[in-house]
């Protein structure tokens, strides 16, 4: 998760004495897909931005290869499967995305779609 996680264990073997430790990992930046398969087979079905809910309220604009702007959600919940505004299937292609939130973080990038 983004932010502080922090790793906690105990090893007991019933030998030794009980060993207990932590580690603290910080999570900086975001995980952005590169690629979406929406077949609903479970993997990549959905453009799921990793460290979205830090961002607060945020835009996603989807763009094809020629600037045309095919998809957009003003309050984006990592739910967008490779449609279009009127939820038809996008062909399979190369798309980009502005990612706009609240905070003043913007992303933005690529995503390859395979169906």
């Amino acid at each position: 998760s983004m932010g502080q996680n922090i790793l906690l264990w105990k090893v007991k073997n019933g030998v030794c004495p009980e060993a207990v430790d932590s580690l603290v990992i910080t999570v900086k930046e975001f995980t952005v897909p590169s690629l979406l398969t929406p077949n609903m087979d479970g993997k990549n079905d959905y453009f799921k931005v990793m460290g979205l809910e830090t961002l607060g309220k945020t835009e996603l604009v989807i763009f094809d290869r020629r600037g045309a702007r095919v998809y957009q959600n003003n309050d984006y919940k990592n739910d967008w499967n490779g449609v279009d505004h009127k939820g038809n299937f996008l062909p399979e292609d190369t798309y980009f995305y502005i990612l706009k939130s609240e905070s003043g973080k913007n992303l933005n990038g690529f995503v390859v779609l395979r169906k």
